[in-house]
């Protein structure tokens, strides 16, 4: 496993989380 890949995982859910408060 990546480093980016554990980067890109943490932010895309951040947003999916930032989404769902949106």
């Amino acid at each position: 496993m990546e480093p980016r890949r554990i980067k890109t995982s943490s932010v895309n859910s951040n947003l999916s989380r930032s989404k769902l408060l949106g």
